[in-house]
């Protein structure tokens, strides 16, 4: 997903942009849905040679996954597919990391490409805030053991969205609230396309079962019926200073 997401922001040549949507909703017993959504269908349709570019990576296994979901353990055996010894590799992680996919079963992965079409959807079914934090957890650490050591640029496995390696959630019956911990930013800024990441826009939507009785930002979205809101960002503010995507919410 990294890879995808880095190759559309470099490869970007008209004003259309790319839309990141996080989505998530959290029911009367706290369980919470989460999904993160990347499409870039404007960089397909407006660049044959991204389109190209991203086929040509993901090579044959495109035509096996396209359109489905898979889970983690699918994703990394196409990951390592195209790999010399790939399977070894994946004995080999599984002999060093025997819980490599502990808790992992409930996290899905589709990417959808055509023509005219290109989508990534990645989404968590937690049964609540404390679930959804180890799976992030758990997500970052299978993203380092997996990273190729003598290649530290070419990561096989890279789960983490623009906030979840810093960010964790807590809930109880009235309260929902992200925080976001503060970070060196330097290597973010590294990634800085000259004020073209201010183009790509990042959408937060969260809903509940209840009314919402306040939002942290005073210029959220409140939908009609009171029980979401949603936040617009620009990418380029997001990596100027990450903090900027933690809120709380007071339900009624």
């Amino acid at each position: 997903m990294k890879k995808i997401l880095m190759l559309c922001m470099l490869m970007v040549v008209s004003l259309q942009s790319c839309v990141m949507k996080e989505e998530i909703h959290v029911n009367r017993k706290g369980n919470i849905d989460y999904s993160f959504n990347l499409d870039f269908s404007e960089l397909m349709k407006f660049s044959p040679d991204a389109k190209d570019s991203m086929q040509k990576d993901m090579g044959k296994a495109l035509d096996f996954f396209n359109g489905k979901e898979l889970t983690i353990e699918q994703y990394l055996d196409l990951a390592l597919a195209k790999e010399e010894n790939g399977q070894e590799k994946k004995d080999s992680l599984l002999a060093e990391h025997p819980d490599l996919f502990k808790n992992l079963d409930n996290v899905l992965i589709k990417f959808v490409m055509n023509d005219s079409v290109g989508d990534v959807n990645f989404r968590i079914d937690a049964e609540d805030s404390d679930q959804l934090n180890k799976t992030f957890a758990q997500l970052e650490e299978l993203s380092k053991v997996t990273k190729d050591k003598e290649n530290p640029s070419k990561d096989a496995m890279d789960f983490n969205s623009v906030v979840s390696e810093k960010t964790y959630y807590e809930s109880s019956k009235k309260v929902f609230e992200r925080k976001v911990k503060e970070v060196d930013t330097a290597e973010m800024k590294k990634t800085n396309m000259g004020g073209m990441d201010k183009m790509f826009t990042y959408i937060v939507k969260v809903s509940f079962d209840r009314k919402i009785k306040s939002v942290s930002y005073p210029d959220a979205v409140i939908s009609a019926d009171g029980k979401s809101f949603t936040k617009e960002f620009k990418v380029g503010d997001i990596m100027e200073d990450p903090t900027i995507l933690g809120y709380k919410v007071k339900l009624k």
